[in-house]
């Protein structure tokens, strides 16, 4: 298997953001480590990409009585697409450590 390697985390990003809207969804951040666990101050060692439509909507939220606003839609249904990238720190430089493109959910069409 192939090593991707990036220069830094926002390029890991762009490459997997431009990736999801080759294939037809979105990404966002998720889960980050760093290399102290006081304060938010560490350097990060490795984050994690994951698909929009990851993870759960907080059943708290969904059965809310007292609202101020209309609940917006629910958009996220459990996928599993995601890539962890992580700093190999002797040569400072980005990998993929982990990739799993497996969806749950249908793509949106895309025009190249």
């Amino acid at each position: 298997m192939r090593r991707f390697e990036f220069v830094d985390l926002q390029t890991a990003y762009d490459f997997y953001n431009e990736f999801g809207r080759m294939q037809g969804f979105s990404i966002r951040r998720s889960k980050v480590g760093r290399s102290t666990k006081i304060g938010s101050e560490g350097e990060f060692l490795w984050q994690i990409f994951v698909c929009s439509r990851q993870g759960e909507r907080d059943a708290k939220h969904i059965h809310r009585v007292e609202r101020k606003m209309d609940p917006r839609p629910i958009t996220r249904c459990g996928c599993g697409a995601q890539i962890k990238v992580h700093i190999d720190q002797s040569t400072g430089c980005w990998f993929v450590e982990k990739f799993c493109e497996e969806h749950n959910h249908k793509m949106w069409c895309t025009k190249l």
